[in-house]
């Protein structure tokens, strides 16, 4: 599961580190699967590796479907966009329920909303299980921590500042409006 914008980018890194083959599943490719398979199979059972976007399996004609299947392996990118109380949310937990295992992805920081980040740590979660968390940061990485900041001071002209001000200006009208 993935943003939709990112399932290209998946399907390529799989196959180019690692020679696996991924079949990209959106309204088109689950069309024209339906339509090749004896009627009444369930499309989701043809894919033996599928890349989907969670905003595509959470719709309500499509999540009975996927749900339907048992999965070895549900990992989720940018799993942070899938908190708190939310159709995505939803999603994610019940098709986690249906896996082996469970991969969450994200790199954005935790917020500081802890029962947000406790609904997402139990996304899949079956009696005792345990949640093994990896976390690396820069310096783990030897990225290094510093960064260098360079202070460009840009100074706009007479015709720029007027633009802005008028943009301003039109800004508040719709605002206003």
């Amino acid at each position: 599961l993935t943003p939709a914008g990112l399932r290209e980018q998946w399907a390529a890194e799989l196959k180019d580190r690692f020679h696996i083959d991924a079949t990209v599943v959106d309204a088109g490719a689950l069309r024209r699967l339906t339509g090749s398979l004896p009627v009444g199979m369930n499309p989701w059972l043809a894919v033996p590796l599928a890349i989907t976007s969670i905003d595509f399996v959470k719709r309500p004609e499509v999540l009975p479907s996927v749900l339907a299947c048992r999965w070895d392996i549900v990992i989720e990118d940018e799993a942070h966009g899938a908190l708190g109380a939310s159709d995505r949310h939803h999603a994610s937990e019940v098709l986690a329920s249906r896996a082996s295992y469970v991969l969450l992805l994200t790199a954005t920081p935790h917020s500081g909303d802890r029962e947000a980040f406790l609904s997402l740590c139990a996304a899949g979660r079956v009696g005792g299980d345990t949640l093994l968390v990896f976390r690396r940061t820069r310096s783990d990485v030897k990225l290094g921590v510093a960064r260098r900041v360079h202070q460009l001071i840009v100074r706009p002209s007479a015709a720029e500042m007027e633009m802005h001000c008028l943009l301003g200006a039109f800004s508040g009208a719709l605002r206003r409006e």
